[in-house]
């Protein structure tokens, strides 16, 4: 295809409106580019090729499959929104585009900015016959400004789309929820891997609006290798929520990531919030279904996961409620810990959450812990298996209000209900036939159950954390 060169000065959009599949468009490294830019859609299929937008150093940058970060700017072009709307966005069927090394912001502006990065439309796109697909973002650098507000860094509306090896920070907001990634109204597949996604509500979260596109679930969703936090330096300045949330998705692997930085705030602190919801009322259909979680590093958060059936008394037509969730050899640690203070609970379940399997988890708290599972309704779930996990203890361990402490609050649960070899941290206590009492986390991880915390360790080797 044809290189398509915009040097300062040049008009980007002529470039992006004339580029034909095949083509590249080569921007000028340290050249700004202030504006609301669309990517349109373009004849032709993927037998035709990408377009490439790049920098013209880009065989400066890291290497595919390392991670940038704000050291790469210079090497970058950069395209700044001059308001509340999307620095760059796609156009209804826009498909084919990859953009590596590229920087996105927002000027120094009063007003929130609402999406640095539209990938997909959340409420005019209202079939799938016109939902962007196969888009990348590539080695990018998407921010806002330190005292800037920003709703959402990127959406995902879109199909077969990748962000992968990129530095996505500042995406934050007072008051209000915000987002480093938030998608709602586009199928997926999605891929997220080996970024740094700092945002202050969720960092990452499917649902959080009814979709547009009828029975639409955001589906097959691959999140790996990535480092989810939020700065401690946010607490007081941003409104906090959660790490990692699903209120509307099916075939989701969350693996190899480490994640950390929550506190109470708009919610209770939680790493993790995973419910179904029927956000708006118009969402008949939402379901979260086929969830795993494994070889997680999860750590400095007020809670570790909050998994709730539904969403208080919001139902759904088909009465769906959160099913087959996996969580396993993940290493959970230093809950609810100096300036890290939220609902001190590692484990809450509620509304009746479907096949649910917690299995070879280590969980440990230093601090001030309350429950290391809690029951908050009842049926809390059914068909439950709780195996083979390594639990701080806290000050009422395996709780409910309804039924007090131990294992005999399994009268919580419907169907099969296996709780087996749950070794906990602190002192002997009655009412734990399937446990036993260590003295400390070395003595627990001597018996062989919770994370095999050297496969954990390779799992998230390749984590970069700044």
């Amino acid at each position: 295809g044809r290189s398509w060169l915009v040097n300062a000065g040049d008009n980007l959009q002529v470039a992006l409106n004339s580029a034909a599949r095949g083509d590249e468009i080569v921007i000028q490294a340290g050249a700004t580019f202030t504006g609301n830019f669309t990517l349109p859609a373009k004849s032709g299929s993927a037998q035709n090729g990408w377009i490439l937008i790049r920098s013209d150093k880009s065989a400066q940058l890291p290497p595919q499959g390392t991670r940038v970060t704000p050291a790469s700017a210079s090497l970058m072009p950069k395209i700044v929104s001059p308001n509340v709307s999307p620095a760059l966005k796609t156009l209804p069927n826009a498909s084919g585009w990859w953009i590596s090394g590229v920087e996105f912001s927002v000027a120094n502006i009063t007003a929130i900015n609402y999406t640095l990065v539209a990938l997909g439309d959340g409420s005019p796109q209202k079939s799938l016959s016109t939902v962007p697909s196969d888009l990348v973002l590539d080695r990018t650098f998407v921010h806002g400004l330190a005292t800037s507000s920003v709703q959402r860094c990127i959406t995902l509306n879109s199909a077969r789309t990748s962000i992968q090896d990129s530095y996505v920070f500042d995406c934050h907001l007072k008051g209000f929820d915000s987002q480093a990634i938030i998608g709602w109204n586009g199928p997926g597949p999605f891929r997220i891997v080996n970024n740094t996604l700092a945002g202050a509500g969720e960092n990452i979260i499917f649902g959080g609006a009814d979709p547009a596109i009828p029975n639409l679930i955001p589906s097959d969703i691959e999140i790996r290798r990535n480092y989810i936090y939020t700065p401690v330096s946010w607490k007081g300045t941003w409104t906090k929520k959660n790490l990692f949330e699903l209120k509307n998705a099916q075939r989701v692997l969350v693996a190899e990531n480490v994640l950390e930085g929550s506190w109470v705030d708009g919610q209770t602190g939680e790493a993790f919030v995973l419910k179904v919801s029927n956000q708006n009322g118009a969402c008949t259909w939402c379901s979260t279904l086929d969830v795993t979680i494994r070889h997680n590093i999860v750590r400095n958060a007020g809670a570790g996961f909050a998994i709730m059936g539904k969403q208080g008394g919001k139902t759904t037509a088909v009465g769906e409620l959160l099913n087959r969730l996996l969580i396993e050899h993940n290493i959970v640690e230093n809950i609810n810990t100096g300036p890290y203070n939220g609902a001190g609970r590692l484990i809450s379940l509620m509304q009746d959450v479907q096949n649910l399997t917690i299995r070879q988890n280590t969980m440990t708290a230093p601090g001030a812990l309350a429950q290391y599972l809690n029951l908050s309704s009842v049926p809390a779930a059914t068909n439950f298996a709780f195996q083979n996990n390594v639990m701080s203890y806290g000050t009422y361990g395996f709780f409910s209000s309804w039924y007090q402490m131990g294992e005999s609050n399994v009268q919580g649960f419907r169907g099969t209900v296996i709780v087996q070899n749950t070794v906990m941290i602190g002192a002997q206590k009655l009412g734990y036939p399937n446990g036993q009492f260590v003295a400390s986390l070395a003595a627990a991880q001597a018996t062989g159950f919770g994370a095999n915390t050297a496969v954990v360790n390779a799992a998230t080797q390749g984590v970069v954390i700044p």
